[in-house]
């Protein structure tokens, strides 16, 4: 790792092993990139929990993923992957705003942690779903962390690839109400 400015950045090798699945190690490496904005000196947005959730791993993916695609070495955030999230953010929030909508879907979650770090309306129900390994992974930080979630957040550990509709009509899903559901950075690993 070497440090510039605020941030540090991790070298693009060797690899640093990860308890996750290579899917969901993806996650870490677009947490290193939020931890990265959040500490730029004009952030479009904060994540508190992002540079943890990111861990060694999340960071030596992104100094990897530079590499690959000959970027170079840089603290700054990965502009894409910023005004992505910056982008679901407001329109996640700009969907439930007048209280019409009250419940969110994040397909494939991941590091997300916008039930915590979001302004959501009363009575709002986020259900997060992601695999068993990903909230292996984040439930034990989020809950050392001491935060609480921002609306009622309800994990379904599930893999999109198999069937997933059944826990989430279970976990109090009612598909007769409108909702929003985000499926970010998702697509490309679906057949």
């Amino acid at each position: 790792f070497f440090e510039t400015g605020s941030a540090t950045v991790a070298e693009p090798s060797p690899p640093v092993r990860s308890t996750l699945t290579p899917v969901g190690s993806t996650a870490q490496w677009v947490a290193a990139n939020r931890a990265l904005e959040t500490e730029s000196a004009d952030p479009l947005y904060r994540d508190p929990f992002a540079r943890t959730l990111a861990g060694e791993a999340g960071f030596a993916m992104l100094g990897a993923m530079r590499a690959a695609i000959g970027l170079p070495m840089s603290n700054a955030a990965d502009p894409y992957l910023t005004i992505r999230t910056r982008y679901f953010d407001d329109a996640l929030l700009e969907a439930v705003r007048d209280g019409s909508i009250r419940q969110v879907v994040i397909l494939a979650s991941g590091m997300d942690t916008r039930a915590f770090r979001l302004e959501w309306p009363e009575e709002l129900v986020l259900f997060e779903i992601d695999r068993d390994d990903v909230f292996d992974y984040k439930e034990p930080m989020l809950d050392r962390s001491g935060h609480r979630p921002r609306c009622d957040r309800r994990i379904l550990r599930a893999d999109l690839t198999r069937e997933w509709t059944v826990p989430l009509l279970a976990a109090g899903f009612d598909p007769a109400q409108p909702s929003a559901i985000l499926a970010e950075g998702l697509v490309i690993y679906l057949d």
